[in-house]
């Protein structure tokens, strides 16, 4: 969990500082990576933490705090993207340095129990399920992308104003979140 962190936290400064076009795409590829490989650790950490009965409404409320991320962020990134167009990757890479200070605490493990394999998850099930999230989710995002770039062409947005159009999206997830799981 913390080397996700401080990777996310390095490719964040990276396209910041990024030189190029493709320096930037690629430092931004990392930091997708970066996230995806924490967002399993920490719902794995949230069901070895949580009773059994609580498990599906704890899964919606993280579900309703992703969603109020995915909502807040473009907001939080046109306002400082308005101020500087760095700021939207050194902030969040801040707070990826901040998160790597106080990792979650490891999970009790039971007496006799074998550790956790990565190898135990490399299967045809783990990677159709894998493909189907990465779709579903390129497919959220893309459509977010596709309605910024609309609100600049159309209407001529700024950046703060395309986050606050943006925000809308999740507001629905936010509030539907926990009482789905």
């Amino acid at each position: 969990v913390r080397a996700g962190y401080l990777a996310y936290a390095l490719t964040s400064a990276l396209a910041a500082v990024a030189p190029s076009i493709g320096g930037f795409i690629v430092a931004r590829a990392g930091s997708g990576a970066a996230n995806a490989f924490l967002t399993p650790l920490v719902l794995a950490g949230l069901a070895d933490i949580t009773p059994r009965e609580r498990l599906g409404r704890t899964v919606g409320t993280f579900g309703a705090v992703q969603t109020a991320a995915i909502a807040l962020s473009p907001l939080c990134g046109g306002v400082l993207g308005a101020i500087d167009w760095r700021l939207p990757f050194l902030v969040p890479g801040a707070v990826g340095v901040a998160l790597a200070l106080v990792p979650p605490p490891d999970a009790e493990r039971e007496p006799g129990l074998e550790p956790a394999r990565l190898r135990a998850v490399l299967t045809r099930q783990v990677g159709i399920l894998s493909v189907a999230a990465f779709l579903a989710y390129a497919s959220v995002t893309s459509l977010g992308f596709l309605v910024a770039l609309h609100c600049d062409d159309a209407f001529g947005l700024g950046p703060s104003a395309r986050g606050a159009v943006l925000a809308g999206f999740g507001f629905a997830g936010v509030l539907v979140g926990r009482p789905s799981g």
